[in-house]
């Protein structure tokens, strides 16, 4: 199945197994239903029992899909221990409503056809949605989960369908990871997901610049999320590191910082850059933080 493509090159460790509905079969040890739907709630409090019990039919395949992809990330994120099944509550089932109209024979409600177009039309692109999106897609170009999931994350949904739509590479691993990287930039223009910066000093206007995550625009997630999958960096430790320099600090970072490094120890290099920047003043910057203060 490919494997022989694997070569001594690639070192990266594995990602998730590709998702076959054999595979899937096993995922919590064959659980269905509301007990696979309370396994998936464990690891991923966000979970809406809507998400994935349509028409009357639990989902079994998307929650086993987006089990082994959350689970994959939490592994690699070093996420504590989930809490303890026996505290996750039973799942309430959405009431199915019944439909009567002109022309409608009353009885056991609407027709199954019926049924079937109002359930397509209520149901929505929900975050469960978008996520069992990125894990086939993950899995069928058979990318790198780490790198790969933040970068699709960091784009627009709109752009995220376009990259996932025309994205093909004949490579795995590492090397079909820098293809991505690489395609996004040719084919993602930069703000084109309203990705406006925010003005200096928090000064926000009229306040319809941009969404944004504490002090972050959409724009300068997007930049920071790029510039730790292009540096192979552990997502949530430099993520800590950045947040904590001011707008101008962080751009002059992410331009002037390079690792020939990966993971934890890219990582720890970035760290140890940014401190020596705040002794020594950051590039790009009239002068350090040290002097400024004593003004």
């Amino acid at each position: 199945f490919g494997s022989s493509h694997f070569g001594p090159a690639f070192l990266a460790p594995p990602g998730p197994p590709v998702m076959s509905d054999d595979y899937l079969a096993e995922v919590c040890e064959g659980k269905t239903g509301k007990e696979l739907f309370r396994e998936l709630l464990r690891i991923y409090s966000e979970a809406q029992v809507e998400d994935y019990y349509k028409m009357g039919q639990w989902q079994n395949r998307s929650m086993r899909t987006d089990y082994v992809l959350i689970e994959a990330h939490r592994k690699e994120a070093g996420a504590p221990a989930p809490p303890p099944l026996s505290s996750i509550p039973e799942p309430k089932l959405p009431q199915q409503q019944l439909l009567t109209l002109p022309g409608l024979k009353a009885g056991n409600g609407m027709s199954p056809a019926l049924a079937q177009l109002v359930t397509t039309a209520a149901q929505g692109a929900g975050p469960a949605t978008e996520l069992r999106n990125c894990a086939i897609f993950i899995s069928r170009n058979k990318l790198d989960p780490s790198r790969a999931k933040v970068m699709l994350m960091a784009l627009s949904s709109d752009d995220r369908k376009v990259v996932m739509d025309g994205f093909v590479s004949e490579k795995i691993g590492m090397e079909a990871t820098d293809d991505l990287e690489q395609y996004i930039k040719e084919n993602v223009k930069p703000g084109s997901a309203a990705a406006e910066v925010a003005p200096p000093g928090g000064a926000g206007g009229d306040g319809a610049t941009a969404t944004a995550t504490g002090n972050l625009s959409i724009g300068e997630l997007k930049q920071t999320a790029l510039f730790i999958a292009k540096n192979k960096l552990d997502p949530t430790r430099a993520k800590t590191a950045l947040m904590k320099l001011t707008a101008e600090q962080r751009k002059s970072v992410i331009d002037s910082f390079s690792s020939a490094l990966t993971g934890m120890e890219a990582t720890t290099e970035l760290e140890e850059y940014i401190s020596g920047c705040q002794e020594t003043g950051f590039p790009g910057l009239e002068e350090p933080p040290s002097k400024k203060a004593k003004v």
